[in-house]
């Protein structure tokens, strides 16, 4: 499930190991609010403009997934950019 943050961040962490990604795979509600901000955070670092990120509370409750989509497009063609083993995004 992606609303607990976990496997959004572990990919990230993946793609990115060089960010400091912290997981907390608790399970609770506290611990999805900090995978989503240890998410958007990284996702920051990446390049994402701030105008692009959604809110904590958008992730955990499942709530603006066309702002949470276009995040992931975004993402997706910044780490294919600085990448070239990935396959390239284009917007």
């Amino acid at each position: 499930m992606l609303s607990d943050g976990v496997l959004l961040c572990k990919t990230l962490a993946k793609l990115r190991p060089d960010l400091q990604i912290n997981v907390d795979e608790s399970g609770s509600y506290k611990g999805s609010i900090q995978n989503a901000q240890s998410f958007l955070t990284a996702s920051q670092v990446v390049g994402v403009p701030k105008n692009l990120l959604f809110e904590k509370d958008d992730l955990v409750n499942s709530k603006n997934l066309n702002k949470i989509l276009m995040l992931f497009v975004v993402l997706a063609h910044l780490l294919s950019s600085n990448d070239p083993t990935l396959p390239v995004v284009a917007l």
